[in-house]
This record gives structure tokens, C-alpha cells and sequence, in this order.
């Protein structure tokens, strides 16, 4: 290689490598400035060798080429690629974490796009990273109390704004019965002449049936059989289950009842209803009173704790105030041990007196989830919009 080509190969190789400095990325712009650096500037002494000089652009290209894939592409300074600590330079001041964390020479940092990053450029310390916040956002992480389960995770929230259209709510409704369009009824038969001879003529209302029609839809069905039928019915000459008489086999269930098809106020089985003659007779915290309002069929009625003399359960009093002859009502609680988790006694509120309590913090409740100010045991649940 000819003396001036070797020393422009070594000055441009000089610029260049100042130049990567300033540079922020793409290994072959050097390479291409380079050749055109060499092209386009004359020598100042004729070199006819032509080899030589592509030689050594070539040897330039792959030397800078390897040494871009070993460092990387990135700003001056900052940290190195692998997060040790080089010397620090003017890099974003960003506390975001911006693009990733800032590399050494050309080299990229490991920290990725999380927010997070750095509190300076020049700290020369790591960027990026992730975010070390708590699950909830609100310094804590809580857990669905005993007995309780959170709902699936893409569907549980504790705000509106985390449910694509709907709301977060405790507990969502089922719009499966809710339509939006509705739809003409399919009428396929009017008797039971239009069907088959084993088959009949049914009412089979279908979903999102558009009202104001003078009925539902009609299908023609198989008619049942002597085994198709449920245990208390039988299959009647209409092909159609009916219930089964108790003079014909069906035993009535209550011990006050008799087989009395004959009686106004006989069941579909035949099965009429008799007095009380006491107490034996009735169930738990009744009383045999045929004369009291809101008495049974069989002539039982709710006992009165003050004047029956019925002792109330665990967790209840007699009130004489509250009915004419006392009614059982809920102990209000003394303090919050007598309370379920998350709520608080309050002498003010009548019942049991137990009501939730208010949080900022998961960490302010006995277990569970601060949501929208109250300690609940569980996540809610985003609801979907009804049909429209």
C-alpha cells in the first residue's frame, strides 16, 4: 500500500472514530460515509493503487461493523449494556425510564421501556427497570378474605374506568334474559291435528320474542310415554303428562294432609290440608293459631316470643314493641368482636349494627380490598352494558 493512502486510511479512520461518538445509531451510515469520503476527497499526491486503497476501506467497514455489534447502539455515557457502572455522561434526565436504560458505548441498556428509570442522566447509574409499586397501586397488596374468592382476573376491578364499557359492580347481573332485537314467534302448528300421531301441538316460547303476536311459538314435540313422565305424574290420553292422583298411588306429602280430590281446596294430586290440634303439629317457632293473620294452610302461625312464651335463637331477643305479642329480633352488637370481618359497631344504626368500614389503604381493612372508600372481603366484578 502506497505512504498517502495509508495515511488517509489512518486520518479518515481518526474522524471517523470521533464522529461515532457524536453518532447516535446505524453501523452502516459509518461504512458508507466512509466510502464516500473516500471517493469524493482527492489525494494530495497521485496513488495509483487502486487494491490497496479498496483493501483498506473494506478492513475500515469490517472493523467498524464488528465493533457496533459488540457494543450496541446508544448514547454516549450512562451505563454499560450489562449494568455495570461506566463513567457517566449527558444522558436524559428523564425519570420515565424513556426508551430503555442508557447504554455504554453504543451499547443498550437492559433496563427495557418500564417507568421507573433513573433519577438523572449524568447519575451514570441504571435506567429502566420495573415498576416496584404495589399490585393495587395503593402501597399494599390485599388477598380475598377467608370464605371469600375474587372473581377471574380479567373480569375483576376496583374502578369503573378499569371495564371496557361496563361498570365495576359487586355483583353483575345476568343480561341473558335481556334482548335487544326481537323476533317474529315460529308458529308451526295451531292443534294437535297439524303434527304427527305421536306427537303434539306445544307452546315453546323462544328467546327475544317480539310482543304484541297473539301467542308465543308452537312446535309439534314427541307426546310422552308411560316412562317419560317425572315420578309424580303420569301420561295422560292427550299424550301430556299430568299429575298423578293420590287415589290413584301418590301418597300426600305433609302429615296434615288427606286424600280428598273431592275438596275445593284439594292440590292437583288430590291432597287437602286439615288443622293443627297443637303446637306438635307445626314447625319450629310456630304455633298452632288458625286464627291469626298470616297463618298457614294447616292453621300455623308465627309464635309470639312475649305472649307464647317461645324462647328465641342464639343471636336474637324477644321485643315485646315489635308486633302485638313480641317478635324475635337480631342482638345489636356491643363492639366490633361482634361483627363480621371488615365492618365496625355502631351504636347509631339500629338491627344488628354492623356496618363496613372506610378505608384509603388494602392495608386500613381486616383482609380483602380497599374499594371506592370501603373495606370489602373480595374483588368486584366489571358488568357488562345490557344488550342494546
Amino acid at each position: 500500500m502506497c505512504h498517502c493512502l495509508r495515511h488517509r486510511c489512518e486520518d479518515l479512520a481518526s474522524n471517523f472514530a470521533a464522529e461515532m461518538r457524536l453518532e447516535s445509531c446505524c453501523a452502516l451510515r459509518m461504512p458508507i460515509r466512509f466510502l464516500y469520503s473516500v471517493r469524493s476527497t482527492p489525494s494530495k499526491a497521485p496513488c495509483p493503487v487502486s487494491r490497496a486503497r479498496l483493501l483498506c476501506v473494506l478492513g475500515l467497514t469490517v472493523h467498524l461493523i464488528l465493533g457496533w455489534a459488540v457494543s450496541g447502539c446508544g448514547t454516549t455515557g450512562g451505563p454499560s449494556a450489562d449494568g455495570n457502572h461506566d463513567t457517566g455522561g449527558d444522558g436524559d434526565a428523564d425519570a420515565s425510564g424513556g426508551d430503555g436504560g442508557s447504554g455504554g458505548l453504543g451499547g443498550q441498556g437492559a433496563g427495557g421501556g418500564a417507568s421507573g428509570g433513573a433519577s438523572g442522566g449524568d447519575s451514570g447509574g441504571d435506567s429502566g427497570g420495573n415498576n416496584s409499586g404495589g399490585s393495587n397501586g395503593e402501597g399494599s397488596v390485599g388477598e380475598a378474605c377467608p370464605g371469600a374468592q375474587d372473581p377471574v382476573e380479567s373480569a375483576a376491578c376496583r374502578e369503573t374506568s378499569e371495564c371496557r364499557g361496563g361498570q365495576c359492580v359487586l355483583n353483575a347481573r345476568d343480561w341473558g334474559g335481556v334482548c335487544g332485537l326481537c323476533f317474529a314467534p315460529i308458529v308451526q302448528c295451531v292443534g294437535d291435528d297439524e303434527c304427527a300421531d305421536d306427537q303434539i301441538c306445544e307452546p315453546s316460547p323462544q328467546r327475544c320474542e317480539c310482543p304484541g303476536y297473539p301467542g308465543p311459538s308452537t312446535l309439534c314435540v314427541a307426546g310422552c310415554t308411560q316412562d317419560s313422565c317425572p315420578e309424580d305424574m303420569v301420561c295422560g290420553a292427550n299424550l301430556r303428562c299430568v299429575p298423578q292422583s293420590c287415589d290413584g298411588g301418590f301418597s300426600c306429602p305433609h302429615p296434615l294432609d288427606v286424600c280428598a280430590p273431592e275438596r275445593s281446596d284439594a292440590d292437583a294430586h288430590g291432597c287437602a290440608p286439615t288443622l293443627c290440634d297443637g303446637a306438635e303439629d307445626c314447625e319450629e317457632q310456630q304455633v298452632c293459631a288458625p286464627e291469626r293473620n298470616g297463618a298457614t294452610k294447616y292453621g300455623c302461625a308465627v309464635a309470639h316470643c312475649a305472649t307464647d312464651g317461645t324462647a328465641c335463637a342464639t343471636g336474637f331477643h324477644c321485643d315485646p314493641e315489635v308486633m302485638s305479642g313480641g317478635a324475635c329480633v337480631v342482638d345489636h352488637c356491643q363492639d366490633h368482636t361482634d361483627c363480621p370481618v371488615n365492618q365496625f359497631c355502631d351504636p347509631e344504626v339500629t338491627g344488628q349494627g354492623c356496618v363496613r368500614k372506610s378505608c384509603a389503604l388494602d392495608a386500613d381493612c381486616d383482609c380483602g380490598y380497599c374499594i371506592q372508600g370501603h373495606c370489602e372481603d373480595r374483588l368486584w366484578v366489571c358488568e357488562a352494558p345490557p344488550p342494546s
